[in-house]
């Protein structure tokens, strides 16, 4: 789930500004035209781009003009604007969504949590993303991967903690003061150049495959500008290397023994033909002799080639200059540096857009060439990481961190889709009304949809969402959706009316359309709600039509409903607010759950405010511009 947001020279945001996000509700309050709408718009983005990554930047609502978010005060030369994002993962998920062989999939980076003492999930991943404006197009000029996680540092062994379960909760409080927050830079990568077939070979001098001019046109270049430095996780990688050498020099002498009693055995086999060739001379036998001489010859020649199998597979499992490399770096700090130099230096990635997975030095590069004995890759760490897959040690590779470091991106942004921008959803409706009646659609929508449009369709096939609407409205307004079926030229048309609670005829129903816009506007919001779990919904201006006397009975319900989703709402409402404050007052929900953020907008751009509430409800900070809603004692005292 999505907890944290930045931008920065990102429309009416000329500075760095954070959003605040609560456990169960994320308030946004502020003046028309003071930025709240831009944020959702941040996430649209971010959430059609990871969607879609190889069609680049993009903002539906605009048909891709990523220009319009650039702040129009900005008159540098180099206009930029930056995303930065944060988000929970679950661990345990995380691990079964990909694959882990061969140090694949989340697991990758799973091994960096195993230095730590109890590392308490779910951890979080970052993103920050500084986009370049260049006429009317963007790229990505750097993109940066983080992991935050908490964890028991003086824990007596290590493992991983459901922060969800009971014993692990009472643990947490009973060990506060020995639970760390470590936040890693694992990579950051910076643009250099488009990809061409002239520089193919530059960057990617192990490339094999076919220069495919129509593949590489949509592909960039970028260099490693920094890796993760964190002392634990090169460690892992310090003592496996001395491993490595250590087996090296075993299997080297195991090698040596085998190659000298191979060939005391060829040795021995030609003096046996030549006695055998010389017993043939004195019956002259030509025929026999001729064979002989051709056999000895072909034995011979084994003596002098470069080596059998074995000694192949060994020159591949422990290549010589990286065996040579790793015996000259005799400190962990000397390793350590030379290691982090290297991959800034040499690991190079390439992308179509943000589509990482589409990596030429992957696909090729980190591929072992089976009829060479050179280790492949640019770096020291490609290298040994594409000779594991020979030797002895080829399974320790998946307990080490990172050992297919070009796969970062690719599980960074894939998990972000599948787990978090895929279950965000935006619902604005304060134009939605019901037809006079409906035929049924084939889609199978997954969501109303911003406007609300697909919600007719969605509550004829649905009738479980239908119900659990029908309960909110019931609660809040006292009125419910009643949906019949009928025939009209032919074809099944399903009817929706509004029926009054209060009243006791079955047949007491109206059309939508009488109904009131309030009750119209209210239904898709309800509707995305229920037909989602576990997800994060965006709702804008949900009070539009509303009588306040209906968001306390509303704002009951998404309570009590048992789908674990989160809400975030842009509202001008103080009704809402007084609510969630009468909640948490109440004991109800947790001052943790709610988050209220104030935007105000000056000369030098908008500005986030964040208004944390105490135990007992009350803000702990003043409300901007005066206090809390000072618009009504304006109008009130003239």
């Amino acid at each position: 789930m999505l907890t944290k947001l930045g931008l920065d020279n990102f429309k009416v945001f000329e500075k760095k500004q954070e959003l605040n996000f609560g456990k169960k509700f994320t308030l946004i309050y502020g003046s028309n035209s003071s930025g709240k709408s831009s944020l959702f718009q941040a996430i649209q983005i971010i959430k059609e781009t990871l969607n879609t990554p190889d069609s680049g930047f993009k903002y539906l609502g605009i048909q891709g003009e990523m220009n319009d978010f650039i702040n129009k005060k900005d008159r540098s030369k180099e206009k930029k604007m930056k995303i930065f994002f944060e988000a929970e993962i679950s661990f345990a998920n995380s691990i079964r969504s990909f694959p882990v062989g061969m140090g694949y999939g989340f697991q990758n980076i799973s091994r960096i949590l195993d230095n730590y003492q109890n590392v308490i999930y779910p951890i979080k991943l970052g993103v920050e993303i500084i986009v370049k404006l260049e006429k009317d197009d963007t790229k990505l000029e750097n993109i940066s991967f983080k992991l935050k996680f908490d964890y028991d540092f003086l824990g007596k062994k290590k493992g991983i903690l459901d922060s969800e379960a009971d014993s692990v909760k009472k643990r947490i409080k009973e060990r506060s003061n020995y639970i760390d927050t470590k936040e890693i830079l694992i990579l950051e990568l910076e643009y250099l150049e488009k990809l061409q077939r002239k520089n193919v070979k530059k960057y990617f001098p192990h490339f094999r495959g076919k220069i495919d001019n129509s593949l590489i046109k949509n592909f960039s270049i970028y260099k490693t500008k920094n890796v993760i430095e964190d002392k634990l996780f090169w460690y892992d990688w310090w003592e496996f290397t001395r491993k490595f050498i250590t087996e090296s020099e075993t299997e080297e002498k195991l090698l040596e023994k085998e190659r000298y009693a191979e060939i005391r055995r060829i040795k021995k086999k030609i003096s046996l033909l030549k006695k055998e060739k010389e017993k043939l001379f004195t019956i002259r036998d030509d025929e026999k002799i001729k064979n002989l001489e051709i056999e000895i010859k072909k034995i011979d020649r084994s003596l002098k080639e470069e080596g059998s199998y074995r000694d192949r597979n060994f020159q591949r499992s422990f290549p010589i200059e990286i065996i040579r490399i790793l015996k000259q770096l005799k400190t962990f700090d000397k390793f350590r540096s030379f290691m982090i130099k290297d991959l800034k230096e040499n690991l190079n990635f390439t992308s179509s857009y943000i589509d990482f997975s589409r990596n030429v030095g992957q696909m090729f590069d980190s591929g072992y060439a089976f009829r060479t004995l050179k280790a492949e890759g640019n770096t020291i760490l490609e290298k040994i990481s594409n000779s594991l897959r020979f030797g002895r040690l080829y399974g320790r590779q998946a307990r080490l961190p990172l050992t297919n470091i070009s796969r970062v991106p690719e599980i960074f942004l894939t998990m972000l889709n599948r787990q978090v921008f895929k279950n965000i959803y935006t619902v604005h409706s304060t134009e939605s009304e019901f037809n006079d009646s409906y035929r049924l659609r084939q889609e199978n929508y997954k969501s109303v949809g911003r406007d609300g449009k697909n919600t007719p369709y969605i509550l004829i096939k649905d009738r479980k969402t239908l119900a659990s609407v029908n309960k909110v409205l019931e609660n809040a307004m006292n009125i419910k959706l009643s949906l019949s079926k009928g025939r009209l030229q032919g074809e099944n048309h399903f009817i929706f009316k509004a029926k009054d609670s209060f009243s006791g005829e079955m047949n007491d129903t109206i059309k939508m359309k009488l109904a009131g816009k309030g009750f119209n506007s209210i239904i898709p919001y309800l509707t995305e709600i229920m037909m989602h779990e576990n997800c994060m919904i965006l709702l804008e201006e949900i009070e539009n039509s509303l009588h306040p006397r209906i968001i306390s009975p509303l704002i009951d319900s998404l309570l009590t409903i048992t789908n674990k989703n989160k809400y975030v709402l842009e509202t001008h409402s103080k009704h809402i607010i007084l609510k969630l404050q009468q909640l948490v007052k109440n004991k109800k929900i947790n001052k943790e759950d709610v988050a209220v953020n104030y935007i105000e907008r000056g000369r030098d751009g908008s500005k986030i405010n964040h208004i944390p509430l105490d135990d007992n409800g009350d803000f702990t900070v003043s409300w901007p511009e005066g206090g809390f809603f000072p618009e009504e004692s304006k109008i009130i005292l003239g």
